[in-house]
């Protein structure tokens, strides 16, 4: 509970003010008492108040007072007494005659039933034994329900407590300034925003409503019994069709009380199951709350006093539930977002992708003259103890010990072979030649791979990334001479080539890093990329690429390469899945690869460790002299090519159909 406090001289201030006995024009007129003025705000104010240009959802029944409690402590800590204040709504002043000269610190409670004034009043006796505190004032339980009566245009009047206590310095005949308080609501407000095309609300049913309150704000849902607390709540007929044009709302009409209970799977979580028709038929989707702040997604969020969670419905892959939790009175809070409901089986979408062909790990140990791979790394390893020279070749031992197109036996007995360069492709895009580059963004280099960094200082190209789509054409099989088979170039989707719309989208900056041995200017801007690819081929899927720390330490990381298949018939734009926590939080395929560097191999150093991924494909580039390589820095990531003799780099090898 916190008081705002006066010091001396805001105090003598205070009397100054308060030595007028003016007070607010159309307020409650001053009296030879002890009476003290002040100002409601927050969840009580009206449209036009402090910011025009910001409509308001709140409600007039949402904002009004049917009656005024004040409820003063002495300021020591006890309590005095409570008073039933005159309220003007028109001024919004609330005023009281507070009987003794005195330093006090005011509380006010708006809309009590007589159950809650009673309690009020009775303060005093509640600790017959000791004193009355402003934490009792705040442990007080309030039973009253909120929202529209049932079957009727009457409401029960919102509960509304004063965000912090305000002291005023009381002296006879004086009227006091006690200055503007801040209400808030008890109660929590969601609202359904049907913007789906197709898609016809039905019912909802709200799981774990709450039913009850602390006056002031609660950190445990352990004030009364699971059976007094918690109810299920039916809403029907609702038959809130969708527009996308001009999406349909169900508002005013869902309130519960708090619920700050975020244990994880816990039994007394609040969720909506929403009952839609699309298509003709029936579904039920159950809205879970959940913290957008998480990574994983799975930290239930709190359903917290005087906030609005707006629902809105969209149609991307089948029905989107997008929350937008707001301030009742002033919006703008925080956003979580989408919570997907997929009619499609995601699992058999990701299982039809080629790209699952890629091992977890690279190989640790290997023979290539026996074509024999001992073993496969476990975990990510970037150390330079852990990735020994051993684990590295050059292109140009692969192809000497005949090891480009041949078959490894593994440990687990199967066979593996080294991926194409195309067959790279699926993971990345090809790193885009000087000739083939775009000018955007004021005369930048735009490229068709993931450059997330904008940092001037260490993108001195400059380069972009390109984010307007593309047709993008990878050729997954090599010639006779390992470089890559262009034979086919009128093909879309066959064994030899995959032809298809991309575009990408740089996401919300996650992070900086300043290698070591670089001064602190030169900071790298680490951002996650997505993508969609490949649209209009069995290959079609959202791609999300970022480069990641593996424990604490922001030099030993690795590249996360997250690809989740996409129906044939679905709109989704990468607008859609760029920073979408929702959609991410599941449902993909991951490969993680490591950032430890190559050797150099005439000097055998290691080279890049702990921030940059390389590892080598089976295919010679045009030149000859140049190898494509899976290529991951701190400022982007794309499949390159690099020297043949020169650098020796990791291998990622790919699993033979069976």
């Amino acid at each position: 509970m916190k008081t705002s406090f006066i010091t001396a001289l805001l105090a003598a201030a205070a009397l100054l003010a308060g030595c007028s006995k003016d007070a607010p024009d159309g307020g409650p007129q001053p009296s030879d008492g002890n009476r003290v003025v002040f100002t409601l705000g927050g969840a009580t104010r009206a449209a036009g108040d402090n910011d025009a240009s910001a409509p308001l959802a709140a409600t007039d029944e949402e904002k009004k007072i049917d009656g005024l409690l004040a409820v003063a402590f002495t300021d020591d800590g006890n309590y005095y007494k409570t008073f039933d204040a005159a309220y003007d709504a028109d001024s919004q002043t609330a005023s009281f005659d507070v009987e003794k000269n005195g330093i006090y610190d005011i509380w006010f409670v708006a809309n009590a039933d007589e159950t809650l004034a009673a309690a009020l009043l009775a303060l005093t006796d509640r600790n017959s034994d000791s004193r009355v505190t402003e934490d009792d004032l705040a442990a007080l339980l309030v039973t009253q329900q909120v929202g529209r009566k049932d079957g009727e245009e009457a409401w029960y009047p919102f509960v509304m407590f004063s965000t912090e206590a305000r002291r005023i310095v009381s002296k006879h005949g004086v009227v006091t300034n006690g200055g503007i308080v801040t209400m808030r609501r008890l109660a929590v407000r969601i609202d359904l925003v049907n913007a789906a095309t197709g898609v016809t609300v039905n019912s909802v049913k709200f799981v774990n409503r709450t039913k009850q309150s602390r006056l002031g704000a609660s950190n445990d849902m352990t004030f009364s019994t699971p059976q007094d607390l918690y109810e299920e709540k039916s809403y029907e007929g609702i038959d809130l069709a969708g527009d996308f044009a001009k999406p349909t709302e169900y508002k005013a009409s869902i309130y519960s009380y708090e619920n700050v209970d975020v244990t994880p799977d816990g039994e007394h979580l609040p969720a909506l199951e929403v009952k839609y028709t699309m298509d003709g038929l029936k579904f039920t989707h159950t809205v879970k709350f959940f913290d957008s702040t998480d990574p994983a997604g799975k930290t239930p969020l709190a359903l917290k006093r005087n906030y609005l969670y707006r629902i809105v419905l969209t149609k991307q892959l089948d029905v989107s539930f997008d929350i937008t939790v707001e301030d009742w009175n002033t919006a703008g809070a925080f956003q979580i977002e989408d919570i997907p409901f997929d009619k499609h089986d995601q699992a058999a979408l990701n299982a039809a992708l080629k790209v699952n062909m890629f091992t977890e790990f690279n190989a640790k140990t290997f023979d290539l003259a026996g074509k024999n791979i001992a073993e496969f790394y476990d975990k990510l390893a970037v150390s330079v103890d852990e990735c020994p020279t051993t684990s590295y070749v050059t292109w140009n031992d692969l192809q000497t010990n005949g090891a480009l197109t041949a078959e490894f036996t593994g440990p687990d007995g199967k066979k593996y072979r080294l991926p194409t360069a195309g067959e790279l492709n699926l993971l990345l895009p090809m790193w885009t030649e000087e000739d083939d580059r775009a000018t955007v963004n004021k005369e930048k280099d735009g490229v068709y791979f993931p450059f997330w960094n904008d940092n001037s200082v260490t993108n001195k190209f400059p380069l972009v990334t390109v984010e307007a789509p593309f047709t993008e054409t990878i050729y997954l099989k090599n010639g006779p001479d390992n470089q890559a088979d262009k034979t086919h170039p009128d093909d879309t989707d066959s064994e030899y080539t995959l032809k298809g719309e991309s575009q990408m989208k740089v996401g919300r900056q996650t992070e900086q890093v300043v290698p070591l041995g670089h001064p602190e200017t030169s900071v790298y801007h680490i951002r996650p990329v997505y993508a969609i690819r490949f649209k209009g081929t069995s290959q079609y899927a959202a791609y999300r690429w970022e480069s990641c720390r593996i424990a604490d330490n922001p030099l030993e990381r690795y590249f996360s390469i997250k690809i989740k298949a996409l129906p044939a018939d679905s709109e989704l734009t990468v607008d859609d899945v760029a920073d979408n926590a929702s959609f991410w939080r599941d449902g993909f395929i991951e490969f993680k690869f490591p950032a430890s560097g190559h050797y150099n191999s005439t000097s055998q150093e290691n080279v890049n460790g702990g921030v940059c991924s390389y590892s080598w494909s089976s295919t010679l580039w045009e030149d000859g002299l140049t190898a494509n390589n899976l290529s991951v820095h701190l400022p982007y990531a794309d499949v390159n090519h690099g020297s043949i003799v020169n650098v020796s780099l990791a291998l990622r090898f790919v699993k033979v159909a069976e």
